[in-house]
């Protein structure tokens, strides 16, 4: 899904890097993300992490998307998800309640609970001067994955 080359993305609400690549005692958490761009199409996935198990809301977020062609006026707009309800054989095993050895048809619930789920069928976002906003609320341990193309 993810494909091309990969282009730059920056988060103001991304854990600092050196915080990542060496924590101590900190504890990571932050929005953060990759994007690439294809010939005719750029995929985005951000991701909402925090390293506490804990009960935390779903925080907005704005993705700004530039470097669209400038004569683009629309682009359509795919939108995936994994979090804890989305994507997540892990919680379906835990509401099978935790079989150690799965029978076929709980083997295929989990595989099927383990795509990754679109959230809403394709839709047209608007570009202005080769500029898309997304607005989104990304669940607490969540991520988006989205797709423009045209």
């Amino acid at each position: 899904m993810l494909h091309g080359e990969r282009v730059k993305l920056t988060s103001d609400a991304a854990a600092p890097r050196e915080t990542v690549l060496h924590p101590g005692e900190a504890k990571i958490e932050g929005v953060d993300g990759l994007a690439a761009r294809g010939k005719r199409d750029v995929g985005v996935m951000v991701w909402n992490y925090r390293e506490e198990d804990t009960a935390e809301p779903a925080k907005k977020v704005r993705i700004a998307i530039a470097g669209l062609p400038t004569s683009l006026k629309r682009a359509k707009m795919e939108e995936f998800a994994a979090d804890e309800e989305r994507s997540n054989s892990f919680t379906a095993w835990n509401k099978m309640g935790k079989p150690q050895s799965p029978t076929a048809d709980e083997r295929a619930a989990l595989e099927t609970a383990s795509r990754l789920e679109k959230v809403t069928a394709p839709a047209w976002v608007e570009v202005h001067r080769g500029k898309c906003e997304l607005d989104v609320e990304l669940p607490h341990e969540g991520m988006a994955f989205f797709r423009l193309s045209w």
